[in-house]
């Protein structure tokens, strides 16, 4: 029976090949750990994205203040303005975190703006129970109509504005290779203390890669036990 159970054990660990700690993160992923959030289960989805400010989990908001500070304090990122934000697959919660911590800065009294660049799947208005009928879409289509001031939601939280995607694109990652979608970013860049710009999954579509050359830092989002160490590794 010791022999069964070993072999068992084992076959499981092979076969097993999860990203399950922060050892994990830092080997498999080979990106530095800079935070680590606890997941929420009993929050909706609106709760969840704003919890930095609505203390419906205090455990999860001091996790992002956390965040927050050290990015701060880093001196990889202490003087970025625009933060790429994505992740492995769906459902890891770049959004999450790319809400959290605009909403965290905008708090803290830098002008922040959250972009949402998911053309494909847009979460953004959703979080912030807003529209999403005009945006980045809008904004790289036709020069100089609508404005961009036309297109930016603002009021939703002081010190914090929102650009929606717009719509869902045909073709986002021709959007995103535009010179308008340059334009977008550095127009940004001059206009807010911090632009968290929010991706698609890295390991499912190529968008992430486009705009990575626009921007000062990328944060990496993963879900522990549930990636595969092979799709971890970027």
């Amino acid at each position: 029976p010791t022999t069964v159970s070993m072999s068992n054990a084992l076959c499981i660990a092979l076969v097993d090949d999860r990203v399950k700690s922060a050892f994990d993160i830092e080997t498999v992923v080979g990106l530095p750990l800079i935070g680590i959030i606890p997941e929420i289960k009993r929050l909706a989805e609106e709760e969840k994205a704003q919890v930095v400010i609505n203390s419906a989990d205090p455990q999860v908001a001091e996790a992002f203040l956390a965040l927050h500070s050290g990015l701060r304090l880093k001196d990889a990122s202490r003087g970025a303005k625009v933060f790429l934000v994505t992740s492995t697959t769906p459902g890891e919660g770049k959004s999450f975190v790319s809400a959290n911590l605009a909403l965290g800065f905008a708090a803290h009294g830098e002008r922040t703006i959250i972009v949402d660049c998911d053309l494909r799947k847009p979460a953004v208005h959703r979080l912030f129970g807003i529209g999403n009928e005009a945006g980045v879409i809008d904004y790289c289509k036709v020069p100089g109509t609508p404005g961009l001031d036309n297109l930016i939601v603002v009021g939703r939280h002081p010190g914090l504005d929102i650009l929606p995607a717009g719509g869902r694109a045909r073709n986002p990652t021709l959007i995103l290779n535009s010179g308008r979608f340059e334009m977008l970013i550095a127009e940004l860049r001059n206009r807010y203390d911090r632009v968290f710009i929010d991706t698609p999954p890295i390991g499912a579509v190529s968008d992430a890669m486009i705009a990575l050359p626009l921007v000062d830092g990328s944060l990496f989002t993963i879900l522990f036990n549930r990636v595969r160490r092979k799709a971890g590794r970027l």
